[in-house]
Parts: structure tokens; C-alpha cells; sequence
């Protein structure tokens, strides 16, 4: 994986509403945000895609983890609606937090130790599969596997392991959250499926001003 992703995906119908609350939560924030166009810097770009199976999902810019999840929290709020939440660095770790009605149900990281230095972090980070099982509606034993932290023998060893025979990615890549995402139902927008449906630009310094208020 090159770089950062900051996606969200919420169980929602309808895209359009999900980006008007994004715009929404913006202002009440000061950002400015409007609708259509392409950033110049996508460290100020959001992508709301169309819904499938249920899911509308967001891919936020790479540049504010921490205030992409409280748009999130605040967005699940607002819809009472659950939301699920990924970032995955580059080829490092990836992590997932859920909402259910803006209430932060669950949170995972598969390198738990990669936050060593920072007191408590790690034990913040155990997840429980069949709390994520109840919310989704799907068998803990399906998704238990993505939820298990990898260590670093495993990313020595080029551990090869995957969750199911199907999936495309190893527990060690972060791109398993795309098979991770499928056993929940939600789709990662990849080769334009689902197609883009709303580009919001947010003005700079926008992660500063949301962050603050969480």
C-alpha cells in the first residue's frame, strides 16, 4: 500500500444526505465546504460514493485520521445509524472503529504495539469480534480473524495467512480491510464501483478545526 486511507462507511441509502451532513458538521465547525470540483491539494477532498448493498461509503482525505472519525461519529449521530471507520498506513497497520448512533461500539488495530510508547494505547485497541458481529448482523467466526493483531514475526515471516480462501489479501497487508469490509457487506469503492457521486472540497486547515471538537 502506498500512502494513507481514511475511509468511512455508513448504513445508509441515501448519498446525498450523508455529504449535505458532512457540509453540515463543516460549517458548524467554520470549515467552508462546497460541493463539486477537485481540490487542488486532496489533502482537502472528500469522496462520497453511491450506496450499494445499503452502504454509502466516504473516502476522506489522508490527511486527518482524527478528524475524519469524529465527522464519522458525528454523522452516525445525526443518521442513528451505524458507521464503520478504516485507516490504513501505507504497509504499516490498519485499525477500525465503529459507531452505532455516534457511540464508539468497538475499536481494532492490527499492530496494537506499534503505539507502545504512548501509555494505555494499547489495551484502548482490544476488540471484541462478537460485539462487531452483533452491530453488523454477521457470524463472529466470519470476521474473528481480521480482528486478531498480527505481531512482528508474522510481517518478518511474510506470513501468507488469510481469513478465508477467497480473499485477495493476507492478514499481514493492510489491505484486508477490503475482505474485512466484504464479510460486513460493504463494498470498497475500487475501479469506480460504486461510481463517485459527490466531490466536497473543504477549505485548508480543515483537520485543526474539526479535531478540536473531539
Amino acid at each position: 500500500m502506498s500512502g494513507v486511507k481514511e475511509l468511512g462507511a455508513f448504513r445508509h441509502d441515501d448519498a446525498g444526505e450523508v455529504a449535505r451532513l458532512v457540509v453540515a458538521y463543516a460549517a458548524e465547525r467554520g470549515v467552508e465546504a462546497r460541493f463539486g470540483g477537485t481540490a487542488d491539494d486532496p489533502g482537502n477532498q472528500v469522496d462520497v460514493f453511491e450506496p450499494l448493498d445499503g452502504w454509502t461509503v466516504v473516502m476522506w482525505p489522508s490527511t486527518g485520521a482524527e478528524a475524519a472519525v469524529e465527522i464519522a461519529r458525528v454523522v452516525s449521530l445525526r443518521l442513528g445509524t451505524v458507521a464503520s471507520c478504516v485507516s490504513a498506513f501505507e504497509d504499516d497497520f490498519w485499525s477500525h472503529l465503529v459507531f452505532e448512533a455516534g457511540q464508539e461500539r468497538d475499536r481494532f488495530t492490527s499492530r496494537p504495539d506499534y503505539f507502545e510508547e504512548e501509555s494505555g494505547t494499547e489495551h484502548r485497541w482490544n476488540s471484541d469480534p462478537a460485539t462487531v458481529a452483533g452491530v453488523f448482523g454477521v457470524d463472529a467466526a466470519e470476521i474473528t480473524d481480521y480482528l486478531t493483531p498480527v505481531t512482528e514475526d508474522d510481517l518478518d515471516a511474510d506470513d501468507e495467512r488469510r481469513a478465508h480462501p477467497d480473499d485477495e489479501y493476507a492478514l499481514t497487508d493492510s489491505w484486508v480491510f477490503v475482505d474485512f469490509w466484504r464479510h460486513l457487506g460493504i463494498t470498497y469503492p475500487d475501479a469506480d464501483v460504486p461510481p463517485l457521486q459527490y466531490g466536497i472540497t473543504l477549505a485548508p486547515g480543515w483537520e485543526k478545526a474539526i479535531a478540536a471538537a473531539a
